[in-house]
């Protein structure tokens, strides 16, 4: 699959083109979270991703990036569970007698 299909599913392109960018010509560690959206046959995933440029050549052109690409939809999807759950008990906590 070429970059440019890749890239189509990304929803904010232009956010993740930008942390690129940082990463290559300034050297700023890239750590980053975006949402895909593979098409109507697969639900949106969050993408959480992080490279850092290790090597340049003698003339300063980037030769490589380590990094890595993880899928966080679940966690997140955990997280806001938790944090639905913890407004229901605070809720229910400040609207009910002291006993």
């Amino acid at each position: 699959m070429a970059t440019e299909e890749i890239e189509a599913y990304i929803l904010n392109q232009e956010r993740v083109q930008k942390a690129l960018q940082d990463l290559i010509i300034g050297e700023k560690r890239h750590d980053l979270e975006y949402t895909i959206d593979p098409g109507r046959w697969s639900p949106q995933r969050i993408i959480h991703s992080v490279a850092q440029l290790i090597l340049r050549t003698g003339d300063r052109k980037p030769t490589k990036v380590a990094g890595a690409i993880h899928d966080i939809t679940e966690s997140k999807e955990a997280e806001r569970v938790l944090q639905e759950s913890e407004n229901l008990y605070r809720t229910i906590f400040e609207i009910s007698p002291l006993l």
